[in-house]
């Protein structure tokens, strides 16, 4: 139960850093993996089922993220960066 209601307060706290056009498919769901990649369907994993958001990544959505999500500092996420991913806990 306590496991829940950190994701769930996680969750919520990164809808603050997504693209806004995102934000009204994003508050459906409780994810727990966000998978977004240039030109294709956002996918968001919950552990159990993944669901295809009704939208596909820009280039400009990417961007935004990279920023937001490094505080505009991409040196100090250079290595989660060469990994291909970002983590939030």
């Amino acid at each position: 139960m306590e496991r829940d209601q950190e994701l769930n307060r996680t969750w919520t706290s990164l809808m603050r850093l997504m693209p806004p056009a995102w934000v009204p498919s994003l508050r459906s769901c409780q994810g727990i993996e966000l998978r977004v990649r240039i030109g294709q369907s956002v996918q968001v994993l919950d552990g159990a089922r993944e669901v295809m958001l009704p939208f596909t990544a820009t280039e400009a959505d990417i961007e935004h993220l990279v920023s937001a999500c490094s505080g505009s500092s991409l040196y100090a996420h250079e290595e989660e960066m060469k990994q291909g991913f970002e983590q939030f806990a």
